[in-house]
């Protein structure tokens, strides 16, 4: 096993600790898993990807406001899933 103090030395060449971010580690990425309701499946994201563009936090904002997973608590997970598509919808638009 290796040395979890030791630096790691990514593709791009930067160097991370490893241990720092508890997510799992593959090919010497740190990548993070999200659920991704509209595909129906997880996806994988390099750790440092961060989504702030205008039209992202523009968003992000509307869903603050208009709270769609409270509007669908309490449902069967089947039933959540397609009320919170739904609600998006009607939080942002066919985008969401």
């Amino acid at each position: 096993m290796a040395d979890p103090k030791k630096k790691v030395v990514t593709v791009s060449g930067l160097g991370e600790t490893r241990g720092r971010v508890a997510h799992a580690a593959i090919y010497g990425y740190r990548v993070r898993l999200y659920a991704k309701p509209s595909l129906g499946k997880a996806v994988l994201r390099k750790s440092g990807v961060h989504r702030r563009s205008e039209k992202v936090l523009r968003i992000n904002e509307k869903v603050a406001a208009y709270k769609p997973a409270s509007k669908c608590a309490g449902k069967p997970w089947d039933e959540f899933v397609k009320c919170l598509r739904k609600e998006m919808k009607a939080a942002v638009g066919a985008g969401a």
